[in-house]
C-alpha cells in the first residue's frame, strides 16, 4: 500500500491497549476509535475506513465488527468487500476481506472539520498474532465547494499482541442507569457490579462475610437485595477453574488479581444492639416496632395483630400478620402468613408465604413457596409495539422488569410474490431469529403454490438487562415483507414503566454486532448456473444444439423443480 496522502490527521486509540488476540478460553472484544482533525481549514464530505477481517494474520477482527460515530453530523453504512474492489486493490490484498465503513457528512454546512469527530469500530479480535493495516480514504479539499474535493488515501499499522492477565474498571451502577457509575445507594436498592478482565473465574466478597456473594465466570453481577450500610466489596480474579475443581501438582499456585470498591448508603440501617426473644412474641393494639432506636428485633415465633406498624423486623421463626398491620423492611426466616388488611413492603421471606384476604404485598422476595388463596393472579402487563417495517435498524431496550420480546414476520401483502424477511432478537449473547414472508410448494399433480408464511418468536427477557432487535429483508425479493417487534412486560406496572429505549451513546458502547442476512440473488444465480450446466451436458450427450429460446424455456423448467 502507498504512504498516507490524507489532508486530515488521524489518531488511533484502542481498548484494550494494545489490542490483544482472543484465546480458546476468552474472546477478546476490542474497540478501535479513530479521531479525525486538522490544524488548518480542511473540508471533507466522506471518509471510508477499511479494516481487514478474517481468521488469519492479516485480519484484525474474526467477524465483521460494528461501526459508530461520535456525532449525528455524520452517518455510517457498512459492507464487507474484497481488497480488489477497494481503491488499493492491486496487490497481495486483492483477496482479503475488509469490513468497510462509509461515513458521510449529513450537511454541507458541517464539511469544515473544526469540531470533534471520532469514528468507532467494535468487534471480536481473531486469535492470530501479527501486524495489520487499516486503510482510510477521504474525499476532501481546502474550499467549501464539493466539486473541488478529491479522494486521498492513508494506511495505518496496528499490532495484535498476546493477551495479558488484567482486571480493570471495577464499577457499580444502578440497574436503571447502567452507564452511570455511582458509589452511593439507598438502603436495599439493587446494585449492579461490572468489571473488565480476561480472567476465567471471579469471586466477589463483601465486608463481614467469609463466603462470596458471587462466584462464577461472568463479568457482571446484580446484588438485588442491596446493602443496609456502608460496605466495601473485594473482587478476586483468576485464570483457573472454580475452587476445588483443579488438582494442583508440583507446588502449583494460581495467580490472583484484586480490586476493591467502597459503597455508601444514603439512609443506612444502624444496629448498635439487638434484642433476642427466645419464645413467642405477641404484639396487639396500636403498637409500633422499629429498629431505629432499639436495634434489631429477633424472635423465634411471632404473632402480630391489631393496628401494628413495624420497621426492619427480623424473625428467627414464623410470623403471622393480621388486622391493619404494616411491615416495612421485614426479614422472616420461617413462614409468613399475611391476612386481613395487612400491608407488606420490601420484605424478604426465607420460608413459605401465605397471603389471604385483602392483604397488599409490594417489593417482596420469597425464597420458599408462594401461595395466593381464593384470588386471581395477574402477572402479565399490556404489550407494546416497539417497531414495525420492512427494515428495522438495530435498537436496544433496557428491561426494568421480566418480560417477553416478540418478533413477528408476516406476508408481503401479495402471496404470489417471493419474499424472505428476518426478525432478530438479541439476549444472553445470542441473536435469535425468525424467517417469514412467503413459501412455495411444488409436487406431482400440483400446480405451483405460493402462500404467505407468517412466523413469530417469543424470547423471555430478564429484568435489569438490555436486549436488542432489528429486522431486514433478503436481497432479491420480489416484494419485501414487514416485521413487528413487541414487548410484553411481567407485573402490574404500565408498559412505559417497564422498559426504556437505550440512548445513542449506550448503543455505541454496548450494542452487539448486527446479525447477517441472506441474499437470495446469490441463491437464484446458483440455480441458473446449475440449470445451464445441465442443458450443456444434454446437448453434448445427444450431440444436438438447442436454440436460445428452447434453452431459456428448459432452464426455467429445471429451476422450478
Amino acid at each position: 500500500m502507498d504512504a498516507s496522502s490524507t489532508m486530515l490527521s488521524y489518531g488511533f486509540s484502542t481498548d484494550p491497549n494494545p489490542i490483544q488476540i482472543s484465546t480458546t478460553q476468552i474472546t477478546t472484544q476490542a474497540r478501535l476509535n479513530i479521531s479525525a482533525g486538522a490544524s488548518q481549514a480542511v473540508y471533507c464530505n466522506q471518509i471510508v475506513v477499511a479494516i481487514p477481517v478474517g481468521p488469519d494474520q492479516a485480519g484484525l477482527f474474526a467477524l465483521p465488527p460494528a461501526g459508530s460515530v461520535s456525532t449525528n453530523k455524520w452517518s455510517v453504512t457498512s459492507q464487507v468487500k474484497k481488497g480488489r474492489d477497494l481503491w488499493f486493490g492491486d496487490g497481495s490484498e486483492d483477496n482479503q476481506d475488509y469490513a468497510t465503513f462509509t461515513y458521510d457528512c449529513a450537511s454541507s454546512t458541517d464539511c469544515l472539520i473544526n469540531y470533534n469527530l471520532v469514528f468507532g469500530v467494535f468487534g471480536a479480535v481473531n486469535s492470530v498474532l501479527g501486524d495489520v493495516s487499516v486503510a482510510i480514504q477521504e474525499t476532501s479539499g481546502t474550499t467549501s465547494d464539493p466539486s473541488t474535493f478529491t479522494a486521498k488515501a492513508g494506511y495505518f499499522p496496528l499490532k495484535k499482541d498476546l493477551p495479558q492477565f488484567h482486571l480493570d474498571n471495577f464499577v457499580a451502577t444502578a440497574p436503571a442507569t447502567p452507564t452511570v457509575p455511582t458509589t452511593d445507594f439507598a438502603n436495599g436498592a439493587a446494585i449492579t457490579f461490572e468489571w473488565e478482565s480476561n480472567g476465567t473465574y471471579f469471586q466477589l466478597f463483601m465486608k463481614d462475610q467469609s463466603t462470596p456473594v458471587y462466584a462464577g465466570t461472568a463479568t457482571t453481577f446484580t446484588l438485588s437485595t442491596g446493602v443496609p450500610r456502608d460496605t466495601t466489596f473485594i473482587l478476586v480474579a483468576s485464570v483457573t477453574g472454580a475452587p476445588g475443581q483443579d488438582t494442583p501438582q508440583g507446588g502449583y499456585e494460581p495467580i490472583y488479581l484484586y480490586d476493591s470498591l467502597t459503597l455508601t448508603v444514603s439512609n443506612p440501617v444502624l444496629s448498635p444492639t439487638s434484642v433476642a426473644v427466645a419464645d413467642a412474641l405477641t404484639v396487639g393494639g396500636a403498637s409500633t416496632l422499629t429498629t431505629t432506636t432499639t436495634g434489631a428485633l429477633t424472635s423465634a415465633s411471632a404473632n402480630v395483630g391489631g393496628a401494628v406498624q413495624a420497621g426492619s423486623l427480623a424473625t428467627g421463626g414464623n410470623l403471622s400478620v393480621s388486622g391493619s398491620s404494616t411491615l416495612s423492611g421485614a426479614t422472616v426466616n420461617g413462614a409468613l402468613s399475611v391476612t386481613g388488611g395487612s400491608t407488606l413492603n420490601s420484605a424478604t421471606v426465607n420460608g413459605s408465604l401465605n397471603a389471604t384476604g385483602s392483604a397488599s404485598l409490594s417489593n417482596v422476595t420469597v425464597n420458599g413457596g408462594l401461595n395466593a388463596r381464593s384470588a386471581p393472579v395477574s402477572m402479565l402487563g399490556t404489550g407494546t409495539l416497539l417497531a414495525q417495517g420492512t427494515s428495522i435498524a438495530q435498537a436496544g431496550v433496557y428491561a426494568a422488569t421480566d418480560g417477553f420480546a416478540v418478533a413477528q414476520v408476516v406476508g408481503p401483502g401479495d402471496n404470489g410474490k417471493s419474499s424472505f424477511a428476518y426478525g432478530f432478537i438479541y439476549t444472553i449473547s445470542t441473536w435469535f431469529q425468525v424467517l417469514g414472508g412467503t413459501v412455495g410448494s411444488f409436487g406431482s399433480g400440483w400446480s405451483d403454490v405460493m402462500n404467505n408464511n407468517v412466523n413469530a418468536i417469543c424470547i423471555p427477557i430478564a429484568a435489569n438487562t438490555n436486549w436488542y432487535y432489528s429486522a431486514a429483508n433478503a436481497g432479491g425479493n420480489q416484494m419485501d415483507a414487514p416485521t413487528s417487534i413487541y414487548w410484553f412486560p411481567m407485573g402490574g406496572a404500565s408498559s412505559e414503566e417497564s422498559y426504556r429505549m437505550l440512548t445513542e451513546s449506550e448503543m455505541t458502547e454496548l450494542a452487539p454486532p448486527p446479525p447477517p442476512t441472506a441474499d437470495t440473488n446469490q441463491l437464484i444465480e446458483r440455480r441458473v448456473v446449475t440449470a445451464d450446466r445441465f442443458i450443456a451436458q444434454l446437448e453434448h450427450a445427444f450431440d444436438k444444439s438447442l436454440d436460445g429460446e428452447a434453452k431459456a424455456q428448459l432452464s426455467e423448467s429445471l429451476r422450478r423443480l
